[in-house]
């Protein structure tokens, strides 16, 4: 008896090994089931409709004058690459004879408005380039304050030499010279500094 008993005692012993195989068995779905529900991925459709709102491309088309192509695309490209490296945008200048050229920008909306602000000041400088510099500027202002005056006093000369005052119209315009003889200096001066 005692066999008997231990040989049940065996196969009690391995009922639950096989019940916790079958669990095991249980939990991995096979490939043919479904998931649970809870093991589904979440849809995105949760995510904020602000972001559906705004575009991911824009686009947008400079025009420029084939003689200041040349600005925009720079030596072997350089500046063509700086523009999109900088902005981000991809930068399209169109092939063949048109005048003016096309030049489509493609990107983001920030970056699309980058490009379009730097090509477009590129253009600017190229069509009224800025010859004078600072030291050239500020001696083309102080000629043109002369020149006012030396008109200024002019125009005194003028009332005075009609009224019969010679005296007065002759002192006028010896001013009017010494406004003339600064205009000229400056000129000459932002001419060196240009």
């Amino acid at each position: 008896m005692g066999l008997c008993s231990s040989k049940q005692s065996d196969e009690v012993a391995k009922e639950p090994e096989v019940k916790e195989a079958e669990k095991v068995e249980e939990e991995v779905p096979k490939e043919d089931e479904p998931k649970k529900a809870e093991e589904e991925p979440v849809e995105k459709e949760e995510e904020p409709k602000e972001a559906e709102a705004e575009p991911t491309s824009e686009e947008e088309v400079v025009q420029c004058a084939k003689v200041w192509l040349g600005q925009i695309i720079g030596p072997g490209g350089s500046t063509l690459k700086e523009l999109q490296e900088s902005t981000g945008a991809n930068i399209d200048v169109a092939q063949g004879e048109e005048d003016p050229v096309p030049i489509t920008i493609t990107g983001s909306p920030g970056a699309v408005a980058d490009a379009k602000q730097k090509i477009e000041a590129i253009i600017k400088e190229a069509e009224n380039p800025d010859y004078e510099g600072e030291e050239g500027k500020k001696w083309r202002e102080e000629a043109d304050m002369c020149a006012k005056k030396a008109e200024e006093c002019a125009k005194e000369k003028d009332a005075l030499f009609d009224s019969g005052d010679k005296a007065g119209g002759h002192a006028k315009l010896a001013e009017v010279k010494e406004w003339q003889k600064k205009m000229h200096e400056a000129n000459d001066k932002a001419a060196e500094a240009i």
